[in-house]
């Protein structure tokens, strides 16, 4: 892997405190192991 992100790529990122995200983002997802959603879920900050 040459470490460039191309179109396509998926990236993921944990979070680091959830007042930055929930107040952020009306819905999250929820991924498995391989990344594929397995629920969206709705904030409500």
């Amino acid at each position: 892997m040459n470490g460039r992100v191309r179109v396509g790529d998926i990236v993921a990122f944990g979070v680091s405190h959830p007042c930055l995200t929930f107040d952020k983002w009306r819905r999250l997802c929820r991924v498995d192991e391989r990344l594929e959603v397995v629920e969206v879920m709705q904030t409500c900050f």
